[in-house]
Order: C-alpha cells, then structure tokens, then sequence
C-alpha cells in the first residue's frame, strides 16, 4: 500500500486474531471495522457486507454463522443472522497452512478495490479474418485488464487455524 505496509497489516486494524469463524472472531471483525478513520481522522461509517472463503470447512463455517435459526433460548440466537453475504473462491485455497476468511464492506460505500482496463479498450477485443487455407473464420480475442488494492478500510482478514 501507499504507506509501506501490506494490504493486511496491524497499523491497519484490518487483522484479526487467527481463529475458526466464529462469534467471536466476527464480532472482533465488527469492531475494528467500527473503529476505522479516513485520511483525516475521524471515524468512517462502514460495516463488512461480504464474508469470502475458499470453499471447504472455512465456507461451512461462514455459512452456520450467518444462517437464521429458531432458537429455544437467547444463548441460541445467531447474532449474525442475514448480515453477512457468503462467497466462496476456489482460488482463496492456500498451498499450504490454514484457509483464510475475509470480510469486505459493500463497494458502493467505501472504495476498496480499483479495477481498469487500457485506454481505449473497455471490454473483450476482438479480430477476425477468413481463412485461405482452410475454410473457416479465425478469431483472436484479448481482454487487458488491472485491478489493485487502493484502500484497506474496506478489508478485513483473519488467517485461520
């Protein structure tokens, strides 16, 4: 990032203790979201929409704690019930080590990720041309595309166990 730091780094208050997911952990996720400061210092208004997994026992989780349930006592209430949008991504599965868990804020309230493509070519470029040697059309297509990290705000991650 811009200040010399990894994306998920403590000074950015965007890590979490390493842990299964949990109340706990999502309630520690809720709070260092709660407490994050714009570039002038004071406390922004944004809360994680998204939890992303790789699929597995890490998606199994996430799912069980934001599903409704009907419980019998107040200890059974899943306080975070509908607040939380699973995504599972295959390509989250590390080679090695836990599996990670991450939680992301709604992107129309905060700019987090910033994606372009090259000047001029919006969208998947095309070419044809009709084969001489063979009866047919060749079709070449390219997509140029780039998306970075532009804000931790928005991010949240907790490696696992």
């Amino acid at each position: 990032m811009a200040d010399g730091n990894p994306l998920f780094h403590a000074s950015h208050a965007n890590l979490g203790t390493a842990g299964t997911i949990s109340e706990t952990t999502l309630a520690e996720a809720y709070r260092l979201f709660g407490n994050q400061r714009g570039v002038e210092g004071r406390q922004i208004s944004v809360l994680p929409r998204y939890i992303i997994t790789p699929p597995g026992v890490r998606s199994v989780e996430a799912r069980k704690n934001v599903t409704a349930t009907t419980p019998n006592a107040v200890a059974g209430v899943n306080a975070f019930a509908n607040r939380l949008e699973p995504i599972e991504e295959a390509r989250l599965i590390p080679a090695a080590g836990p599996d990670p868990c991450f939680l992301a804020a709604d992107p129309s309230r905060i700019d987090t990720i910033e994606f372009a493509y090259l000047e001029g070519q919006q969208g998947v470029y095309t070419e044809t041309r009709s084969g001489f040697e063979v009866d047919g059309i060749e079709i070449k297509a390219r997509h140029d595309f780039a998306a970075k990290a532009i804000d931790w705000r928005g991010l949240f991650r907790n490696a696992g166990v």
